[in-house]
Order: structure tokens, then sequence, then C-alpha cells
């Protein structure tokens, strides 16, 4: 539960920074981009192969 907090923390803090400097004059949506680093991690989980 410690872990997964934690891992949320740091994906929204990344998602913030990286929207407020990626575009600067303009601020993109913090959600649109933790979404984007949420799926990536996801499709990384899914398509990693279990070590018998």
């Amino acid at each position: 539960m410690l872990a997964s907090s934690t891992i949320a923390i740091i994906i929204m803090l990344c998602a913030d920074l990286l929207g407020r400097h990626i575009m600067f004059p303009y601020e993109v949506p913090t959600g649109l981009i933790a979404t984007f680093i949420g799926a990536v991690y996801f499709l990384w989980q899914f398509t990693r192969r279990q070590k018998a």
C-alpha cells in the first residue's frame, strides 16, 4: 500500500512538472500527462515476460 501510494505521488509530481514545462506559455492538464505515463507503465507491465 505504501509503495503504490509513493509511486502515485511520484507520477503526479512528474506529470505536473512536465505539464508546466512541455509547452511553456501554456499548461497541459496534469491528468492528461499522468494518463500517458500510466499507460506506458501499464503496457510495460503487460508485455513483460514472467520468469518461471
